[in-house]
């Protein structure tokens, strides 16, 4: 069977029907959700060269819903993970934002302690 044949993802079957053969580009960007698939399913490995395609792909609406097809709970899992880094992310910065006010407040004090003005 051909790389097209095997493609596990009914998402893709649904996509490569309204494609016509003629149109490369749209044959390409099969080319690319079928190599995104053969990555989630494990029939790949990222190399060097293939990680800059993955990453092109990483963040697309198509590259989410292969995952989610193919693989819901390490899928929800990363979900998860993702809202966690973000949550991690947001209280780091709020806490920098707070040691930076209270530098500010420390300095103006200093500053009029100094004789400067406000």
């Amino acid at each position: 069977m051909g790389k097209y044949t095997n493609i596990k993802s009914n998402f893709l079957k649904e996509k490569i029907k309204n494609i016509n053969w003629k149109n490369k580009d749209e044959r390409e960007k099969i080319d690319g959700l079928i190599f995104v698939e053969n990555i989630i399913l494990g029939k790949e490995r990222l190399s060097w060269a293939s990680s800059f395609k993955w990453n092109a792909l990483k963040n697309t609406k198509e590259l989410k819903t292969i995952y989610r097809e193919l693989k819901p709970e390490e899928f929800a899992q990363i979900k998860k993970d993702e809202v966690k880094e973000a949550a991690e992310e947001k209280r780091k910065e709020s806490k920098l934002e707070e040691e930076e006010r209270l530098e500010e407040e420390r300095d103006r004090k200093d500053w009029v302690k100094a004789g400067g003005n406000l």
